[in-house]
Parts: structure tokens; C-alpha cells; sequence
């Protein structure tokens, strides 16, 4: 697979040789340094991690909680109980 990782600074228009004109997007690549690998034999993919620029330093702390997961529900939500599923045995 093969990419760019591109800030879009802006559109403008290019004149061709014969008088019209071509739409085109300004676009501003930059040096872009590899975080990380991940590959096959390790993590079961291939993949790269890039960074385009520098994070601001707020971003880089959190201030708020970390995410609730939800609960698994148990019984119905009118307050019944049930009984627990029974185990499977695969042969």
C-alpha cells in the first residue's frame, strides 16, 4: 500500500498549455519520522506508526478520567434473576 501523509494548506488553479485552467489542491508534505514497526512474526499485521509534527503539550497529558466500560447485563433489566449459562463441552 502506498500513501501520503499531507497537511491541505489550500486550493488554486494551474493554466495548462492550451488556455484552460486545472483545478488543484496545495498540499504541504513533510518529514514525517517512523514511531514504530509492527510486524507479521510479532503482532500478526504489518504496520508503521508515523508522526507529522510535533503534538502540542496539552495534548499530550489528559486531565480527564479514563473512558467507563460498559457492564455485561446479567437477567433481564426487570430485576429477575436468571440461572447461569451452562458449559459447553467441543469434542
Amino acid at each position: 500500500m502506498k500513501g501520503l501523509l499531507a497537511r491541505k494548506l489550500g486550493m488554486t488553479q494551474l493554466f495548462n498549455a492550451d488556455g484552460t485552467t486545472s483545478a488543484v489542491t496545495v498540499l504541504e508534505a513533510g518529514p514525517c519520522r517512523v514511531l514504530g514497526l509492527r510486524t507479521t512474526e510479532k503482532d500478526g499485521y504489518a504496520a508503521a506508526r508515523i508522526a507529522f509534527e510535533a503534538a502540542p503539550e496539552r495534548k499530550l497529558t489528559s486531565t480527564s478520567p479514563p473512558p467507563r466500560r460498559a457492564k455485561a447485563s446479567r437477567g433481564s433489566s426487570r430485576g429477575t434473576s436468571s440461572a447461569a449459562a451452562p458449559s459447553l463441552t467441543v469434542r
